[in-house]
Formats: C-alpha cells, structure tokens, sequence
C-alpha cells in the first residue's frame, strides 16, 4: 500500500513503521562508520554482521530487476524492495512494513536513508553472485 493511503488507513502502524525505519537505518549507519574505524577488528566484525544482516533475498524480474530484502519476519515485519538498474546498480529504494492483519505498508524514506541504504546493501549483499539468466518469474 502506497505512503499516502497507508498513513491515512493505517495511522499507528504507518507511525511504527517510520520507527522501525529509523532504527534499521541507525543500525546500517552504526555498521558502515565501524567498517570504516582504524580497529581492524571492528571492521571485520562490522562487515560479517552486515553480510548476515536480514533474513531473505529474494530477485524477481518483471520489466526490472526487484529485489526483495526481508529484514525481520512476524508482528513486526519490514523489508526493503530495491529496483536495480541494467548494471544491478540500486535505482529505487522502497522500504515496507507490515504488522499482524495488515497488508505491506510503503514507508517513504529521505534521501540521505536512501544512500546509507545503499551503501549498506553495496557492501553487505552479492548482487554479481547471482545468475540473472536463471531466475524465472
């Protein structure tokens, strides 16, 4: 469900959302400064907690390429859905959040979300490891 209508029919979720956002946001922040500190170990640390981050990846191809990044499963749900460009480059974030009995909700994202997200997703998943070719809708 789009932003607008998601706000206007589903206000406390659409507020949980916008939350839920900003703490995965925090937390990419939190990874990509601990991948750039001067402790080797740390960034080490940092970059195998963001390879593991998330629990689902999922490609679909449609007249895109849309990828699906489950985050967290449940009562709360949220994921990220990414349209990637011919050089699966990421064009589009949308960031989706759903509680119990509610549909997925488009929670809209700023800018500077936007690229910590992708600079989050550029460093912690495989998009050359997968074989385009293969994948069937």
């Amino acid at each position: 469900m789009e932003s607008k209508e998601a706000k206007a029919t589903y206000p406390k979720e659409f507020a949980k959302g916008v939350d839920y956002l900003n703490v995965v946001v925090q937390d990419m922040e939190r990874l990509l400064k601990e991948l750039n500190s001067d402790s080797h170990n740390k960034q080490e640390e940092a970059l195998e907690e963001m390879i593991n981050y998330g629990l689902d990846l999922k490609l679909e191809l449609d007249q895109n390429y849309s990828v699906t990044w489950l985050i967290s499963t449940g009562g709360p749900a949220f994921r990220f859905r990414f349209i990637l460009d011919q050089d699966l480059q990421i064009e589009t974030v949308i960031a989706e959040f759903q509680d119990w009995f509610i549909p997925w909700l488009e929670i809209p994202t700023t800018n500077k979300q936007d690229e910590f997200i992708k600079q989050f997703a550029e460093h912690s998943l495989y998009w050359e490891a997968w074989d385009f070719e293969e994948v069937e809708i």
